[in-house]
């Protein structure tokens, strides 16, 4: 009766063929299975690991959109406020959003400091804590940015996907029409640490002007 070779399981579960003669650098030494050379050995691992981490599903930090409609009253035009939605998005189905606890996020809005500007943050829960931060942009004189950190509250309770905020601009009167693209830069918290799997989506504000329009009624 041949002795048993520890890596009878793991051959016998990926269809290596059993051989005479166990060999390769992870060789058991005794006769059962052929092992598989260290490389191939390591390949099959991070197969598997990386399968595992994928069920875990990837989270989005979704910058939404704003449209902005100017009027003028008595030909004296003023800023406007535009609300862009930032929301936490779970990607991969129910289970993503079950194993994967936020406890903080963070992102880092660029936008055009000539017609935009930062008025505040508009929380949808009154169980998180909040901060914002604005800053000039050193690479760009044109363009500030505004740092968004929102976290969890005295509860401990970890921050649900959705809506969790609103960022309020101001447009000056003098944007001019079109959309207005607005990158970000986000980081996720869980309990264990800076999470990977994140991905960002640009929020836009598209600006509009009203269209006069003559109503004529037929008798």
């Amino acid at each position: 009766m041949r002795p048993a070779c520890r890596w009878a399981r793991f051959c016998g579960g990926f269809g290596i063929a059993e051989d005479d003669t166990c060999t390769g650098a992870w060789a058991s030494r005794v006769k059962g299975c052929r092992v598989p050379h260290a490389p191939v050995l390591l390949m099959v691992l991070a197969i598997l690991h990386c399968g595992a981490n994928a069920q875990s599903g990837t989270l989005r930090v979704e910058l939404g959109s704003g449209i902005l409609t100017f009027s003028t009253t008595n030909n004296a035009p003023s800023e406007s406020p535009v609300l862009v939605p930032l929301s936490l998005v779970a990607e991969g189905g129910e289970g993503a959003e079950g194993e994967t606890e936020v406890m903080k996020l963070q992102t880092e809005i660029v936008f055009p400091n000539k017609y935009l500007s930062f008025s505040r943050l508009l929380v949808k829960s009154e169980d998180v804590k909040f901060e914002t931060t604005l800053r000039e942009d050193p690479d760009d004189v044109e363009k500030s940015r505004v740092l968004v950190l929102i976290s969890a509250g005295k509860s401990g309770r970890p921050i649900q996907p959705g809506i969790i905020a609103e960022v309020e601009f101001k447009a000056s009167a003098f944007v001019p029409e079109g959309v207005i693209e607005l990158p970000h830069y986000p980081e996720v918290y869980s309990p264990a640490g800076r999470l990977d799997n994140v991905k960002a989506e640009s929020g836009f504000i598209t600006v509009t002007t009203p269209l006069s329009a003559c109503f004529f009624y037929m008798h």
